[in-house]
């Protein structure tokens, strides 16, 4: 498969996001990436073979450090892309599920209002 046309296949994507999914492939962002002519394996990413025209991607899979991953660059690129997408929302959500508490130098935690003012309180 063409490089090009594999990043322009919404289809591809979609498999690609299921294979996370049901962890077929791990959300992982690689140290090292070797790259050599393909010899018959299947694409993780496509399940198509490598063959010995195309430039075959392996990674180590954090899973089985034994069992490479072996991708072609565009199906590589995507799974890249999600895993990206993957790992900064586990950011987001983590920093908006941490509770915010006043610090000594807020101005609710010093009992003052925003202007930096004492709070005054009426009853």
């Amino acid at each position: 498969m063409a490089t090009k046309s594999q990043l322009q296949d919404l289809e591809l994507y979609d498999h690609i996001s299921r294979c996370i999914d049901e962890g077929r492939l791990p959300v992982h962002l690689p140290e090292r990436v070797s790259a050599g002519y393909g010899f018959g394996s299947k694409c993780h990413a496509c399940d198509q073979s490598l063959t010995h025209r195309e430039i075959e991607y392996s990674v180590e899979d954090p899973r089985n450090a034994a069992a490479p991953l072996s991708l072609h660059l565009g199906c590589y690129v995507i799974w890249q892309i999600e895993c990206v997408k993957r790992l900064r929302k586990q950011q987001q959500d983590r920093a908006n599920s941490q509770p915010v508490t006043p610090t000594k130098s807020s101005p609710i935690a010093a009992g003052e209002n925003e202007r930096g003012t004492p709070a005054t309180r009426h009853t």
